[in-house]
């Protein structure tokens, strides 16, 4: 359940530890499953403000940005190109910045970002969705086929693995 204890918790957690990551992004990560995407924005834009330096931040951060405006791709791309900086093995960012580089017609980019995420984390369904239609952009049917076999086996979405991922931790 996401909601108002979810949201106290994540706030008393931020008020205890400011420095630490993980309060601050499972606080952002709250308000953005709640589609407060400004609210989550805010949270992590002052959590960077403080010090806080997370690959993981950075990738919420862009799936704020398009959520609020997804005329401008360019400025989330900013924050992925931090969050690859910071973790050249983030999946998520990866995933996202394939995403976006394929849809403003630079299929090849996309490619490698999209085979550096899906060969981390095979299991990823946008990853490998995405690294399906970039393959296809690029005339790799034969591969474009196979990765979409791939998803007939599996469900879920990035924000969904990334705050699973993070619970496991």
């Amino acid at each position: 359940l996401i909601g108002g204890a979810t949201t106290s918790r994540a706030h008393t957690a931020v008020k205890i530890a400011p420095e630490k990551t993980e309060p601050r992004f499972f606080l952002a990560l709250t308000d953005y499953k709640l589609s407060n995407y400004t609210e989550a924005s805010a949270d992590l834009r002052n959590a960077m403000s403080t010090g806080v330096i997370s690959a993981d931040l950075e990738y919420l951060l862009a799936e704020c940005m398009l959520k609020l405006d997804p005329t401008k791709p360019a400025e989330a791309l900013a924050e992925l190109d931090k969050a690859i900086r910071l973790d050249g093995n983030s999946v998520p960012s990866r995933t996202l910045r394939g995403k976006l580089l394929l849809e403003e017609g630079s299929p090849q980019k996309a490619v490698a970002d999209l085979e550096i995420a899906h060969k981390i984390d095979p299991t990823m369904r946008s990853a490998t969705y995405n690294l399906a239609r970039a393959y296809f952009a690029v005339g790799k049917q034969k591969e474009a086929q196979a990765l979409y076999q791939q998803l007939q086996k599996q469900t879920t979405n990035t924000v969904n693995e990334l705050s699973d991922q993070r619970i496991k931790q």
